[in-house]
């Protein structure tokens, strides 16, 4: 018996070449910031994303003078080199273009990726620092972006694709003719009868005549003098072909319609190559279509001047010449097999091996061969044999696989290879290719399944939290089946944050339930009986809904990936239902708001959005979120947070900001840490997000955190152990307000409707909530116009955020939510105390109130005594003026003779009367305000004279 080893042991990664226009080397990246001095002279030129037949590609330009070496620059999107990565290896020469076909064709990185409606297109020097170029846009055009004129001008929408040749060219069937190969020495290093050489390769999908095209050579600029025009049946190149134009031929050597210039000297016409001559292509017009420069090289006739992969790559030295065939290189490399089909299985021990086709459209594979280590054919294709997209090719009774060995895959059209995998011992029963993570790696398995998908190793997990058991919380068959699939294709569930009872649930058949718990179950709330029809915004279609989520205003939002009445076409959108009018007489929702967001969510149809969250802004902000690079600002959108969907095709989350009859911005996208994903959640308890996938990886939970920046994976959990592996699409967690007995329900929603129930329960136990250790303390005296300050007191937990609420005898008072606080006159004889609630992650928000304060007591008026201002004659008026008062306060006036009150004398001014001739006049001002004592102040006696 074989010993047992861990998993990680097993894990062995793809070995192979990378399938690109230009071969990926083992070399290290040069440590200068940009050694081959490409700023400036290498440029995007073109870009496609979503219109072009071929694939999406990325087009280089050289508009500089020199040859440029790109070796181990690298080319991506928007994501992360980790992510998306082509390495370069070869040279692209001034004038030159050279085009990446990044989702699969010639070009492509060891994972190929697609470009999206919004994206970038990004060239970084060895260091993978340096941007070099970059172009982004927001949505795709079709066919292509470009650079007119090419390598300067600003990019615009195009009317044809030109991948390979100058933007200004008026096809794209001639941009796909180019230079492929220079050969400059035909006296002595060559083939016999071979002279120097230019090949030109028709890379595309039809026969191409260049009947009066020609090619000249130069020092920087085409020779007059020097022409090879093409014509005759030769002329006309097939699809995928080649033509070797030989420079200087014999005159009975020259092709019938081929015109030489130099004309003949009675024995040869045309002229030789050199090592500092330019190679043109030119259209009978003129127009420059091709060029190439080799260079100065030690031995310029030791090699030939070759592209890395045919009419599209850079340039390298070549192995040999090869004129009208695939290019070779030193070392025997021969060119990188692009193609969607991959090795999916193999045996040495029962010599079988399993090629399946990843792609989207059928591959003829008829005399393909399966190499070994040795390079020695162990199986041959049979003739017409295709594989459909997703279908296998199963070979049997291969003898020659030793225990430890390798697989390489080899087309018969151009002999291009890719060594699929090296193993080093016998597998357990195979190896199998297995997508875990996101990463594709072959792993031991204990049991072969040629012809049938692979048993891929489960993710590596902790128990699930809560209680291993769950139980059915719906009525069997309570969905119904409105397809006729024989399941409920419930998908998505969301509790109602406003009313946590209520249990929002969609099946993706274009209905909506409001469902709340009875006895343990759930059923439909009165009125929503059967559920309610969703309908896109038109008010037509089918919507199919995948997930659920309700915004801050209560409305409804749901995600759907397709038109079911179209279910083969993608169509991602996200709608928005306004449920606050339903009743027992509504049969249809039609969406009050839609936002597409296909153009930034590209997958198959049935591949697309699948969950749906709301996630405010102050989360994203306290997490230390960034976009960027930079802090998440909530200013920068006008909403108040955003919507996090889960793709299913890629599990990837994308985060939207959705504001009403605005178009989609989508702020970022990050990852789930799942190859797919099936919902995702936003747990306000834990300040987290939860990302599930459905049986596909086992039920596997992610939850995930921000560290620097970025959402990552925290920690991984297994479904509940007692929950077979259903179809799970989606979760919801009841908040932390609904606990019981230490716990919180979460419901799962089965897609499969297993033994036809589509709701299960089971729980989470609840967070801890922040513990005072020391209440919060007020400080300052309780007395009107005083200022009372308040502190956080001590938590058990480090507080993220906290809320103050002043009470006045226990009652909040109204506004006053700050940490300090100015008394006003309405809190007289009332005691203040104050109640502090704090956030800290992964707890729940915690509350102490501080010890009150004494009763407030009045507060006090300051102010001086008033003068009297005038003569103090009989006749004349005396006027008061009162002292300012701190704070203002109200001022009233009474007047004095010889101590006694003069009776309505209450103003500012007093006119003297004979009778008061010898008495002294005072004036007494009372200031008076609310919450305040009052304050009597007297003025100084003046006598009355004649």
């Amino acid at each position: 018996m074989r010993p047992h080893r861990s998993l990680s042991g097993l894990l062995v990664g793809l070995v192979g070449m990378t399938p690109a226009g230009i071969v990926l080397a083992a070399a290290s990246p040069a440590a200068a910031a940009d050694p081959a001095s490409a700023l400036g002279n290498v440029v995007i030129n073109e870009v496609s994303s979503n219109g072009f037949a071929g694939g999406d590609f990325i087009e280089l330009h050289n508009q500089g003078s020199t040859t440029v070496d790109l070796t181990g620059y690298h080319l991506k999107d928007n994501k992360t080199l980790a992510e998306d990565d082509i390495v370069l290896d070869g040279k692209l020469p001034p004038g030159g273009y050279a085009v990446h076909y990044v989702d699969g064709g010639p070009g492509a990185a060891p994972k190929p990726f697609g470009l999206g409606g919004a994206d970038e297109a990004t060239l970084l020097s060895p260091d993978g620092a340096t941007v070099i170029d970059t172009y982004a846009w927001a949505t795709h055009v079709t066919p292509s972006f470009a650079r007119v004129p090419d390598g300067t001008g600003t990019f615009a929408v195009t009317t044809a694709p030109t991948p390979g040749g100058p933007n200004a060219l008026a096809t794209t069937a001639e941009a796909q003719v180019t230079l492929n190969e220079v050969f400059t020495d035909g006296a002595g290093t060559s083939a016999e009868g071979l002279h120097d050489y230019v090949e030109i390769h028709n890379g595309s999908t039809g026969p191409a005549d260049l009947t009066g095209w020609y090619v000249t050579d130069g020092p920087g600029t085409p020779t007059a003098a020097d022409r090879v025009t093409l014509g005759g049946p030769t002329a006309t190149v097939p699809a995928g072909g080649y033509l070797a134009v030989e420079t200087e031929l014999m005159d009975t050597e020259i092709p019938s319609g081929f015109t030489y210039l130099p004309v003949s000297n009675g024995t040869k016409s045309g002229f030789g190559l050199n090592k500092t001559d330019w190679v043109f292509l030119h259209k009978p017009d003129g127009t420059l279509v091709s060029t190439t420069f080799k260079g100065t090289l030690p031995d310029e006739h030791a090699n030939t001047w070759s592209r890395v992969h045919p009419g599209t790559g850079l340039w390298r030295n070549g192995a040999d010449q090869t004129p009208g065939a695939v290019n070779t290189f030193p070392g025997g490399e021969v060119p990188v097999l692009d193609t969607p089909v991959v090795l999916n299985e193999v045996s040495n021990t029962s010599g079988q091996v399993e090629l399946l086709n990843t792609g989207a459209e059928s591959v003829d594979i008829s005399g393909w061969t399966l190499l070994d280590s040795t390079a020695a054919v162990v199986h041959t294709v049979p003739a017409a044999t295709t594989i459909a997209p997703g279908a296998l090719h199963v070979a049997t009774g291969i003898t020659g696989l030793d225990s430890a060995d390798s697989l390489t895959i080899r087309r018969a059209s151009d002999l291009a290879s890719v060594v699929a995998f090296t193993w080093f011992e016998d597998g357990i029963a195979s190896y199998s290719r297995c997508e875990l993570f996101g990463t594709v790696s072959y792993v031991e398995t204990p049991a072969a399944t040629f012809g049938a998908a692979n048993t891929c190793p489960s993710l590596d997990t902790q128990p699930w939290p809560g209680a291993s058991t769950v139980a059915t919380v719906d009525e069997v068959n309570g969905f119904g089946d409105q397809d006729g699939n024989g399941e409920g294709d419930v998908s998505g569930a969301a509790f109602d944050p406003s009313d946590p009872s209520i249990l929002w649930v969609v099946q993706n058949k274009n209905t909506l339930h409001k469902m709340h718990a009875v006895a343990g179950t759930y059923v439909a709330v009165d009125g929503w009986e059967g559920g309610k029809k969703l309908l896109f915004a038109s008010g037509a279609g089918k919507v199919d809904s995948e997930g659920v989520t309700v915004g801050t205003d209560g409305s409804v939002h749901v995600t759907s990936e397709r038109d079911n009445d179209n279910s083969g076409v993608s169509s991602n959108k996200i709608e928005r239902y306004d449920v606050s009018g339903v009743t027992a007489a509504t049969t249809s929702l039609t969406a009050v708001d839609e936002w597409d967001v296909n153009d930034f969510v590209t997958t198959g149809a049935n591949l697309g959005l699948e969950g749906i969250t709301y996630v405010p802004d102050s989360f994203l902000v306290d997490a230390g979120w960034e976009v960027g690079g930079a802090p998440y600002s909530a200013a920068t959108h006008p909403t108040p947070g955003l919507f996090v969907t889960a793709v299913e095709g890629t599990g990837n989350l994308h985060f939207f900001s959705l504001a009403a009859g605005a178009a989609p911005v989508e702020v970022k996208v990050e990852d789930s840490g799942f190859p797919f994903s099936m919902d995702v959640t936003y747990d306000a308890d834990r300040d987290r997000l939860w990302a599930l996938c459905d049986d596909s990886c086992g039920g596997v939970h992610n939850v995930l955190d921000v560290v620097d920046g970025d959402f990552v994976v925290e920690a991984s959990y297994a479904r509940p152990a007692g929950m077979p592996n259903l179809n799970n699409e989606g979760m919801a967690i009841a908040p932390a307000s609904t606990c019981a007995d230490g716990v919180q329900q979460v419901v799962w929603t089965d897609d499969g409707d297993t033994d036809g129930f589509s709701l299960r329960a089971g729980n989470l136990p609840c967070p801890e909530a922040v513990a005072s250790t020391a209440l919060p303390r007020i400080t300052g005296t309780a007395k009107v116009g005083f200022a009372l300050k308040a502190s956080i007191g001590s938590w058990s937990a480090t507080p993220a955020t906290a809320t103050f609420q002043w009470l006045a005898n226990g009652t909040p008072i109204t506004g006053a939510t700050l940490p300090t606080l100015k008394i006003g006159p309405s809190l007289v004889g009332k005691r203040l105390s104050v109640r502090v609630v704090v956030a800290a992650e992964g707890r729940l928000d915690g509350t102490a109130t501080s010890t009150s304060t004494a009763a407030v007591t009045r507060g006090l008026i300051r102010a001086g005594n008033p003068r009297i201002v005038g003569t103090p004659k009989a006749g004349r008026t005396l006027t008061a003026r009162a002292a300012a008062a701190a704070p203002a306060a109200a001022v009233s006036y009474q007047w004095y003779a010889n101590g006694k009150a003069l009776r309505g004398r209450t103003t500012r001014a007093l006119r003297l009367t004979g009778a008061m001739l010898g008495q002294r006049i005072a004036v007494r001002v009372t200031y008076r305000k609310a919450g305040y004592a009052t304050v009597i102040r007297t003025s100084t006696r003046v006598r009355v004279r004649r």
